[in-house]
C-alpha cells in the first residue's frame, strides 16, 4: 500500500507542476493519465500503478503498488514508455525520483535505455559508466540550470519544500533500481 506520506509528496509535486507557467522536464499532470495507463499496460495491470505524471511523449511515470507472494514492489517508480519499451522501475522510491529530475527526463530515459541495452548486449553497446561520467553529468546540470525554464524553481522547491538535493550519482540510482526489480513483468 502506498503510504500517506508518499501520497502527500506526490500531491506536492503535482501541485508544483500545475502551478508553473509552462512545463518542467516535459512533465504534466493530466486527467487522462489513468486511461493512458490502461492503454499502455492493460486494465488489470493498471490497478497496480498509481500514475504520477505524464511525459510529453505520452509515457507515464508512476508508483508501483504490487505485493504478491515473495514479490514486493511498493512505492517504486516505474517508467511506462508510450512506445512500449522501456517498462521498468528506475527509482527505488519517490524521493529518489525527485532527486533524479534535475538531470531531465531525456537524460533519465537515456540512462534507462543505456543500462537495458548494455545488460542485454554488453558486447554490442557501450557501458553506461563510460557515457555517464561525472564530468558529463555535471555538464548536464550546468546546461540545464542555464537553459531550462523552471530548473531553478524546481531546485528551490526540491531543497526548501521537499528537503532533498540532487542525486550525486544518478546512474547508480537508476542501475540499482533496474537490477533490484528486474523480475517485474507487467506486459
Amino acid at each position: 500500500m502506498i503510504s500517506s506520506v508518499t501520497k502527500k509528496k506526490v500531491k506536492q509535486f503535482q501541485d508544483f507542476l500545475m502551478n508553473l507557467d509552462g512545463t518542467f522536464a516535459n512533465l504534466n499532470v493530466s486527467i487522462t493519465m489513468k486511461e493512458r495507463l490502461k492503454s499502455l499496460i492493460g486494465e488489470s495491470n493498471s490497478k497496480i500503478v498509481l500514475p504520477v505524471v505524464s511525459h510529453s511523449s505520452g509515457s507515464i511515470i508512476g508508483l508501483i503498488n504490487y505485493e504478491k507472494n515473495d514479490q514486493t514492489y511498493v512505492e517504486s517508480v516505474i517508467w511506462l514508455d508510450s512506445e512500449g519499451w522501456p517498462k521498468c522501475i528506475f527509482a527505488n522510491n519517490f524521493d529518489s525520483f525527485l532527486k533524479l529530475l534535475p538531470y531531465g527526463t531525456e537524460n533519465i530515459y537515456d540512462m534507462i535505455a543505456s543500462i537495458l541495452f548494455w545488460s542485454e548486449n554488453p558486447n554490442e553497446s557501450k557501458d553506461p559508466k563510460d557515457k555517464f561520467k561525472n564530468d558529463f553529468l555535471l555538464n548536464i546540470l550546468k546546461e540545464r540550470k542555464n537553459n531550462i525554464k523552471h530548473q531553478f524553481a524546481y531546485l528551490e522547491w526540491l531543497s526548501n519544500i521537499m528537503q532533498l538535493k540532487t542525486d550525486d550519482n544518478p546512474l547508480i540510482t537508476v542501475q540499482d533500481a533496474i537490477k533490484k526489480y528486474s523480475s517485474l513483468n507487467i506486459d
